[in-house]
């Protein structure tokens, strides 16, 4: 069991870093998210949801967007929204876990690879966004993830001590994969990882996530999709789920804006 505290620390992590990108703007019923310098980045413009939506609230958010000229709508609840099933969006559920033992990983260690931080290595950003693109650019473009990295790398830069930071694993000269954290409130966040295809299965992934647990010796949380299989691993590891987070999202020509 995580204890109630660990989840209301994971829970305040959260919020802080959703506002690293995004200004917020609280009512009663619908928290509104907007990144002006990523406006593309579904992840950073979105809608918190209190309660179940009715077409009233729909339509304030579809003129918003509207507004805004965005291409999508995202909607985030802790319950299920079965009434934008029904319309047409696409739900996904994102499982928060949580390891609160996070000096004990019983994972064979590897050798051959070194860690360097963008904090102290500003270079390394160039190694994230060529495998970035590499791997997401014809889903994406490779202008959005230029763009969605360069982001996260000046977010660093405007605040030493926001506790964000990028990290790349390297083979010697080889950079192998990346990911980002964020220390705040005495847990720390793990998120964007990605392994190329020929470091796969090697214990890299989970070697890194061990590292990052131990520079800032503190309990480690990320985040996995539930129908996906890398949640397994993370089981495996000893990440226990904390919060259940369901996404509502429908692009622009499947929904009327």
């Amino acid at each position: 069991m995580i204890s109630k505290e660990l989840i209301n620390k994971v829970n305040k992590s959260e919020e802080e870093f959703t506002t690293l990108f995004s200004k917020r703007y609280p009512s009663n019923v619908v928290e509104r998210y907007f990144d002006d310098e990523l406006k593309d980045m579904y992840d950073h413009n979105f809608s918190l949801v209190k309660e179940e939506i009715n077409d009233e609230i729909l339509n304030a958010l579809l003129r918003i967007k509207e507004e805004r000229k965005e291409t999508f709508i995202k909607i985030e609840c802790s319950k299920k929204l079965n009434s934008l099933v029904e319309k047409g969006f696409d739900e996904e559920q994102e499982i928060t876990l949580v390891k609160e033992d996070y000096k004990n990983f019983n994972i064979p260690s590897i050798d051959f690879v070194t860690y360097k931080r963008y904090s102290e290595n500003k270079e390394i950003i160039k190694d994230v966004i060529r495998i970035e693109q590499e791997y997401y650019g014809e889903s994406y473009g490779v202008d959005f993830c230029e763009r969605r990295w360069i982001r996260y790398a000046n977010r660093v830069d405007q605040n030493d001590h926001s506790g964000l930071d990028i990290w790349v694993i390297y083979d010697n000269a080889i950079a192998i994969g990346y990911c980002y954290s964020f220390f705040n409130n005495e847990v720390v966040a793990m998120d964007g990882l990605l392994v190329i295809k020929e470091y796969r299965n090697k214990y890299v992934a989970s070697n890194l996530i061990k590292h990052i647990a131990a520079y800032y010796d503190s309990p480690i949380y990320l985040h996995a999709d539930e129908d996906d299989t890398p949640k397994e691993i993370y089981y495996k590891l000893g990440f226990i789920k904390c919060n259940v987070t369901f996404e509502y999202f429908i692009e622009k020509g499947h929904y009327e804006f």
